[in-house]
């Protein structure tokens, strides 16, 4: 125990010093001096050698030496093994446990997922707003400029431009030829509330980061609409060409007597082959989209388009292929039960001779240390169009990318060829079109679904179509 001196004033005048645990036999001293002397003996009340004679004692020594060590800085962070601590109140206190890791250069914070295609990796932070898609609302994001658009309510959420606009970074960047740019929002966390959808327009694939997490309760839709492609994929073909894209469907071919002989349009690639077109006589189909499989999502691609159809002028139309969209989240990433995460390609288009090709479904990429679907992700490809005999039948286009993992049906009726079914689920390749009095088109090819996280961080239910892959994620 630390020796502590009291200082008593003498009646003398004099300073007399005693050491606290000698006075009395419990550390005290008597409150006191009979005599107002010095207490020499042992019958007074003075301050007593031997025995205490019931004074006040001093309290016991329960008090640190030294300031303890937790008064720190207010707001500072360190890193406990895997656990974010900030100083509150002058002590550390947990902020949450980091899925990828506590990382303390330059500064204490949880680890970061290093995104997939995004070449500058601090983008997925760079975002501060938790921005909400409203419930029965509508947005609109310009991959291409970065703008948000409520179309709802006809005004503008976020200016375009990049950079960071109230806490929404908007970047673009270019993945080399012959693939898509990229249009990239960082936010702090993106929720799309229920019966809220989200809708793009531009050419560049869609890449939407968040700090925390990702929350699909509505609809977000890249897919294609009719002959143009989703953000990321590429249009049918028309006026007799072939399908765009790496993948997209060959024209069907025109022959015989005046032309009369017609072939249908052959569907577009992804993630297998399309449907080739079907024959007229001489008059061959349009060769099937070839396969572009990408490596995981990477780089980040669309569908291919659907063949043309043949006619003297201008056949079916190919439909577009589905866009291609990446969620990446350094939380967690839910598509709960009732939404809908859509990237799938379009039906081919009717004309009054051959039918045009369906569009190859899309891309999907999901990354992030946990991600768990209970509504519907899909990459379907759409349907071929059917053909008409030019005796009065009336074609019917292919139906598009279905919300299920059924594969999209080919139009039927018109005297002609029967379109092909577009590919979905475990057969992802498109339908051959019929061959017939005018060649019915193509279906077109699923997509891809790619999910990545940390091992025991997948928990995939509700509907995913075609057949997902998965991976583990990476931390800067």
């Amino acid at each position: 125990m630390t020796t502590r001196w009291l200082v008593l004033s003498c009646g003398l005048s004099l300073a007399c010093t005693v050491p606290s645990s000698g006075i009395g036999n419990t550390g005290g001293f008597d409150a006191a001096l009979a005599d107002g002397g010095v207490d020499g003996g042992t019958d007074d009340a003075g301050v007593d050698g031997a025995r205490d004679s019931g004074g006040v004692d001093a309290p016991a020594d329960t008090a640190p030496d030294v300031p303890p060590d937790a008064a720190c800085e207010e707001g500072v962070t360190r890193c406990s093994g895997d656990v974010l601590e900030a100083c509150s109140g002058g002590a550390f206190v947990e902020v949450l446990t980091c899925p990828l890791g506590c990382r303390s250069d330059p500064v204490a914070a949880c680890g970061s997922i290093d995104p997939s295609n995004v070449l500058d990796g601090s983008l997925v932070s760079s975002g501060s707003a938790d921005f909400v898609v409203p419930a029965d609302h509508t947005y609109r994001f310009n991959t291409e400029t970065g703008e948000i658009e409520n179309l709802t309510d006809s005004e503008i959420v976020r200016a375009d431009g990049s950079g960071d606009r109230d806490g929404v970074t908007y970047q673009f960047q270019g993945q080399g030829d012959p693939y898509p740019s990229l249009g990239i929002f960082a936010f702090g966390s993106l929720r799309v509330e229920t019966n809220a959808t989200v809708v793009t327009t531009g050419d560049y694939a869609l890449v939407l980061l968040a700090a925390r997490d990702i929350t699909i309760d509505g609809v977000l839709d890249v897919s294609a609409n009719g002959l143009v492609g989703g953000a990321g994929g590429y249009n049918g073909g028309e006026r007799r060409n072939a399908g765009q894209g790496p993948g997209g469907g060959g024209r069907g071919d025109i022959d015989g007597f005046l032309d009369s002989e017609m072939g249908g349009g052959g569907g577009g690639g992804h993630r297998a082959a399309g449907g080739e077109g079907g024959d007229h006589n001489s008059a061959s189909g349009g060769s099937a989209g070839p396969s572009t499989d990408d490596d995981k999502g990477i780089p980040l691609v669309g569908g291919s388009g659907g063949g043309a159809g043949a006619n003297a002028g201008d056949g079916g139309r190919g439909g577009g292929g589905g866009g291609a969209v990446q969620l990446t989240a350094n939380g967690t990433i839910r598509v709960n039960d009732g939404a809908i995460l859509r990237a799938s390609g379009a039906g081919g288009g009717r004309d009054s001779r051959a039918g045009g090709g369906g569009g190859a479904g899309g891309t999907i990429l999901l990354e992030a240390p946990a991600v768990i679907t209970r509504g519907i992700v899909v990459a379907n490809g759409g349907g071929g169009a059917s053909g008409t005999n030019g005796l009065g039948g009336s074609a019917e286009r292919g139906d598009d990318g279905r919300d299920d993992r059924m594969r999209a049906a080919g139009g039927t009726d018109g005297g002609g060829g029967d379109g092909g079914r577009g590919g979905a689920a475990d057969t992802p390749s498109g339908e051959n079109g019929d061959n017939g009095s005018r060649g019915g088109g193509g279906g077109g090819a699923a997509g891809d679904v790619h999910v990545n996280a940390l091992p025991g961080g997948l928990d995939i239910g509700g509907t995913v179509s075609p057949d997902h892959t998965e991976d583990a994620v990476r931390a800067l």
